[in-house]
């Protein structure tokens, strides 16, 4: 894949400091663009990612539970949000599931934490008011201090991650927020809250929903049916974390934190004034510690970060996705709601980039259902267009398609038959109109026949007999299924058994009917199609793991990208008596080789004598030299942090941006072969490299 960016030539690109003598002339630097590949290596169409993107009303949610539709469920039976597990089963401390995921007299769903009014999404309000069954806000008693507690919570603030603004764009400048003005939402609505005060609003959309079992703000327990909302008042900025050091006493007898029983928390339901020592009680039993964050806390700015950026979960997708896409290039991406299936407009990253993010954030979002099925069969129609806004424009272009969701699908039939049906293991189930199907039918199919078949490059891999099951060595065009959902669990197979597609080649599943809707064979269903159009499915657990899964999928895509394209060159060749040298690099990760060969009596090409990328020694024990040129008048020494300039010194120290990060001397360390800062190893951040010896 060819990519293009401005670099400066005193190296602020820590790339060409030993390559070249340039650290010399640092003082001459001038910024101009010059080509990444050889002018001889052939450089490839950008690949297109088609991403559709779930705008169902469950979007709007605070909550990320591990239950159905990762809502709140209360139970009106059993008078609680917790007991009832996978089935409806009891289980005691697990909360409730809900195993048909429909709210009804028996299931309330709630699913806010900071009402404020039924504007709609697109003012930043609530998508949806209080209804017969569900849309309801939890009130902010201690019975419930769980949910605001990231360890059952996974949508709620986590004290330990940090959480950025939003990749900015040409329209909109994303930066801290202000903890006594903090938007409800980046871009919608003017509505602002004052984490840093009380709240108390009885306004409709504004108050928390009562059913029998609740208590009241005054703590009277609710015993009329069906009791309307009541106003709370509570404080904005607060959080609740597990704490075993915690003295916990109920009703006078000391119970130890360090061993919870989930029968505490139904002794706090039953009467949470007899706890002291503790502010809350899990479901699990666990001891909760809660946490106000005031004016002048450090750690509010982080929390007020969080509301604003990330607190529900279209706020997550749209601030995560943005920021995976922020900083890569060479990237053709359109993007569609799932509700709203209109024809892709590609954007050219590179050139598009604020177009593209503008789209994400002010057009990705409504209140609509779960039609998974059809949004993953719109998608792989695109690919098959041919009028001027096709995707694709080459016979030789990779295509992917990306559907991020965070519920369960809603199934629906007639949009594909059992294509993979005699496709073998992992494939291959006896169903009709699957997600896996469908991804089948755009992996295999002929997405445009007035374009030359066979010319979509493949990894070198494919070339073995047999090739390894895993890669991708579909020559004609074709589309790639990835999947990011958030936090669900499969039936039987996704979260349970297998985890990654290579677990369908290493254990091939038993793919069942899924025709229950609402069910967790939708999400098996959603791996299937991962697995089928040879992609990956990936699930982020909390708001910033969007971020690190779509980092992660739009990686695969390009190893993948990278993997078919690359190509092993060979530079140039110098033939001896007794030896063959031989340079070679390759462009998929620009390694290189310099092998030697030994020739044979007849004069043939013998057996490889040596490689030198093996034989380079560690970074601590090479000669490496460069110029200093003010040292003496300017002298050769040894490429140490020590023997260099303070000019030298200064542009090592200058990242791609023309900022002093201060990363001089483990730029230095870099190329001269350390690997122990390469992004593979923790808290890395250079370019990851099989060896130290580069393109030669």
């Amino acid at each position: 894949m060819k990519m293009r960016k401005s670099i400066h030539l005193f190296l602020s690109s820590a790339a060409l400091v030993a390559a070249s003598g340039l650290l010399a002339g640092a003082a001459q630097a001038a910024a101009f663009d010059i080509a990444q590949d050889p002018l001889f290596v052939a450089s490839n169409v950008p690949p297109n990612i088609i991403m559709a993107i779930d705008d169902s009303g469950s979007m709007d949610s605070e909550v990320l539970m591990p239950t159905n539709d990762g809502a709140l469920w209360w139970n009106t039976v059993t008078q609680s949000f917790v007991g009832l597990g996978r089935g409806d089963a009891v289980a005691a401390g697990v909360i409730n599931y809900n195993e048909a995921g429909v709210a009804s007299a028996t299931w309330k769903k709630y699913v806010y934490l900071f009402p404020n009014g039924t504007g709609g999404i697109t003012d930043g309000q609530r998508a949806y008011a209080d209804s017969t069954h569900d849309h309801y806000a939890v009130p902010p008693r201690p019975e419930f201090a769980f949910l605001r507690s990231p360890d059952y919570n996974a949508a709620y603030y986590d004290p330990n991650e940090t959480y950025l603004p939003w990749a900015s764009t040409d329209t909109y400048t994303f930066g801290d927020v202000d903890p006594a003005n903090a938007p409800y939402d980046p871009v919608f609505g003017t509505n602002r809250i004052d984490l840093t005060s009380d709240l108390t609003n009885q306004n409709n959309g504004w108050t928390f929903k009562l059913h029998d079992g609740m208590r009241g703000e005054d703590g009277t327990l609710v015993t009329a049916i069906n009791k309307p909302a009541e106003r709370f008042t509570y404080y904005p900025a607060t959080y609740y974390v597990q704490d075993a050091s915690l003295k916990y006493y109920h009703g006078g007898s000391p119970r130890d934190c360090s061993a919870p029983n989930p029968q505490w928390y139904q002794d706090f339901m039953a009467d949470p004034t007899k706890a002291t020592g503790v502010d809350a009680i899990g479901p699990d039993g666990a001891c909760l510690r809660k946490v106000e964050l005031k004016a002048g806390d450090a750690e509010l700015q982080n929390f007020a970060n969080w509301f604003t950026y990330y607190r529900k979960r279209h706020l997550a997708m749209r601030g995560g996705v943005g920021l995976a896409f922020d900083g890569l290039g060479a990237l053709r991406v359109a993007m569609f709601r799932f509700n709203y299936r209109v024809n892709a407009n590609m954007f050219d990253i590179d050139t598009q980039r604020s177009e593209m993010l503008t789209q994400l954030y002010t057009k990705m979002v409504g209140n609509g259902g779960t039609p998974t099925r059809e949004s993953l069969d719109h998608a792989g129609k695109q690919f098959s267009r041919t009028d001027s806004g096709r995707p694709i424009i080459a016979e030789c272009q990779q295509n992917f398609a990306m559907v991020f969701t965070d519920g369960f699908a809603v199934p629906s039939a007639g949009l594909a038959g059992n294509v993979d049906g005699a496709a073998g293991a992992p494939y291959a189930d006896a169903h009709d109109g699957t997600l896996g199907d469908i991804a089948m039918k755009y992996y295999t199919g002929k997405l445009r026949t007035d374009l030359p078949a066979g010319r979509v490059p493949v990894p070198a891999g494919c070339n073995s007999t047999p090739p390894d099951p895993r890669l991708d060595c579909n020559r004609d065009l074709h589309v790639n299924t990835y999947a990011v959902g958030m936090g669900a669990q499969g039936d039987t197979i996704f979260g349970v058994t297998h985890n990654v597609v290579a677990d369908a080649y290493a254990n091939p599943p038993s793919w069942q009917n899924p025709t229950t809707s609402r069910h967790p064979v939708q999400v098996d269903d959603l791996y299937h199609a991962a697995v089928n159009g040879r992609g990956e499915m990936l699930n982020a657990q909390t708001p910033t793991e969007i971020q690190s899964k779509m980092a992660q999928a739009l990686s695969k895509i390009s190893d993948s990208v990278g993997s078919a394209s690359a190509v092993a060159t060979n530079s140039t060749r110098l033939d001896t008596d007794t030896l063959i040298y031989q340079a070679r690099f390759d462009t998929k990760d620009w390694s290189g080789q310099l092998l030697a060969f030994a020739v044979n009596a007849d004069g043939s090409v013998g057996a490889l004598t040596w490689d030198a990328a093996q034989q380079m020694p560690s970074h601590t024990n090479r000669d490496i030299y460069t110029w200093n040129p003010v040292q003496g008048g300017g002298s050769g020494v040894s490429f140490a942090w020590n023997s260099l300039a303070n000019v030298q010194k200064d542009a090592l120290d200058t990242n791609s941006d023309g900022v002093n990060d201060g990363l001089g001397q483990a730029r230095l360390a870099y190329l001269r072969g350390d690997a122990s800062q390469e992004r593979n190893k923790a808290g890395g951040i250079f370019r990851i490299r099989p060896h130290a010896l580069g393109d030669i």
